[in-house]
């Protein structure tokens, strides 16, 4: 994803996602960084300051399958959860799971959540 919309859309509330490892050899892995302000209501810049929620999680490949994945625990766990704030912290900690070029809107992908 391109930088100016890599950054305006996180700025704007919408969640971005990007593969990353498992932990268990045959689930699928997924890292998503969403905004805590998330206000429908208001139009343009939501999260100026970008504070950002980042949450990795893997699914059970038999629940992905399933259409199972629509609540904790069923088929999902969670690995790590953190938060950055501000375009370094979050530029440094999209490097980790391969660069903004990974990451990609939810509807684009197979991603189960």
């Amino acid at each position: 994803m391109h930088a100016v919309e890599f950054l305006a859309a996180l700025r704007r509330g919408t969640t971005l996602v990007a593969p990353c490892t498992p932990t268990k050899p045959t689930w699928r892995a997924w890292v998503a960084i969403t905004s805590p302000t998330r206000d429908r209501e208001r139009l343009g810049l939501r999260n100026r300051a970008l504070e950002l929620i980042w949450v990795t999680r893997e699914w059970d490949p038999d629940y992905v399958a399933n259409d199972l994945c629509w609540a904790e625990g069923d088929g999902m766990a969670t690995l790590e959860r953190t938060t950055t704030t501000g375009e370094e912290e979050l530029l440094d900690l999209a490097e980790r799971y391969g660069g903004r070029l990974a990451f990609c809107y939810p509807w684009h992908t197979d991603f189960p959540g």
